[in-house]
């Protein structure tokens, strides 16, 4: 009997503990509504959009971003409106995203993203070699997503990096993860 009576004593005192940490989720998520920040929304960047629109029809749209890695920074804010999206050429959009439809391409946007490279370290870090490597070379050099910094040697351009991180950021968010990502091998 006493060894259920140390049990019952053990639940109590975990559901008390339980009940203090649900109240103090309760004012976080208090506080968290009335400061206009949710989980959906951790920096606040709808809430703004929504103000910024007001009572108008359409949409407004922000895509911004911050990054240091490797000795360089990058930083952009962009904001545009439904009849930007609505205007916009659909070539336009093409030309765009071409260059990304083609998985080399991007695995050696990627293999950029930190620092110039050497052609050795692009095929060291993405397998990709002579003609074929030279060809997707060109294609986002043409595109202007990559520059040659000096013979040989090549670095993601600022178009290249917005492309890339907003790109892979929306396909994290979007589509499923591949066999690769999840460790299936086929």
């Amino acid at each position: 009997m006493r060894g259920n009576m140390s049990e019952i004593e053990e639940i109590k005192r975990e559901i008390k503990r339980l009940a203090a940490e649900l109240e103090e989720l309760k004012k976080k998520i208090k506080v968290a509504e009335v400061s206009g920040v949710s989980v959906h929304d951790p920096l606040g960047v709808s809430s703004a959009l929504r103000k910024h629109l007001g009572e108008k029809e359409g949409g407004v749209f922000v895509h911004a971003g911050y990054a240091k890695v490797g000795g360089w920074h990058c930083d952009w804010n962009q904001i545009f409106y439904l009849n930007d999206v609505t205007e916009v050429s659909p070539k336009r959009v093409e030309k765009l995203v071409a260059p990304l439809a083609n998985s080399s391409r991007v695995a050696l946007l990627k293999a950029l993203l930190s620092k110039a490279r050497s052609i050795s370290e692009i095929t060291e870090i993405t397998g990709l070699r002579g003609g074929e490597l030279y060809h997707h070379l060109k294609e986002l050099i043409r595109s202007g997503y990559v520059t040659s910094e000096k013979r040989g040697v090549y670095r993601l351009t600022m178009k290249g990096e917005i492309v890339l991180i907003i790109a892979s950021g929306m396909a994290k968010w979007l589509e499923a993860p591949t066999e690769e990502e999840i460790g299936i091998s086929e």
